[in-house]
């Protein structure tokens, strides 16, 4: 009885380098039959019921392809397995005019309008967008609403600009 392990590697690399990879690595893996069929790439692996070579050749197969990943697809790789949260905001000149006046401390609405210059509806609008991309947060006060900066990495994105 032959144990047949088939990993579809063309989702893991998308590269066409695998077929060489495998070639100069044909010893190690041992496949015998390298199949592709519209654009994918299979290493199909036909193995002896023999638990230690199986494993043995399961786990160099794993190994060297996850190594191939590491090194030829490291933002590849980065991005699929280990998600990060990216950062999307588009600001112009305007919206940075008000994110360091509200870094200097301005939390009210009509102190932002005067520090900044610019027309009410101007810093209105640009409020509302700067809370919609979360960058800036609303709180109500008894004494009217207040605005700050959300997050501390932004923060200092704002200083450094």
């Amino acid at each position: 009885m032959e144990y047949t392990g088939q990993i579809d590697v063309t989702t893991l690399l998308g590269d066409t380098n695998l077929i060489k990879f495998v070639q100069n690595t044909h010893d190690l893996i041992n496949p015998n039959i390298i199949l592709m069929k519209g654009g994918e790439h299979f290493v199909v692996l036909f193995i002896a019921p023999k638990v230690n070579i199986m494993m043995s050749s399961l786990i160099t197969a794993f190994l060297l392809i996850l190594e191939y990943l590491i090194i030829t697809k490291m933002d590849f790789f980065r991005n699929r397995f280990f998600k990060s949260k990216k950062l999307n905001i588009h600001l112009n000149d305007r919206d940075l005019i008000i994110l360091r006046v509200l870094l200097d401390g301005t939390d009210r609405f009509s102190e932002i309008v005067m520090r900044t210059g610019l027309p009410k509806s101007t810093v209105y609008r640009r409020l509302l967008r700067l809370i919609d991309q979360g960058v800036v947060e609303e709180q109500n006060d008894i004494s009217g609403k207040k605005y700050k900066v959300k997050d501390e990495k932004i923060r200092k994105l704002v200083k450094g600009y």
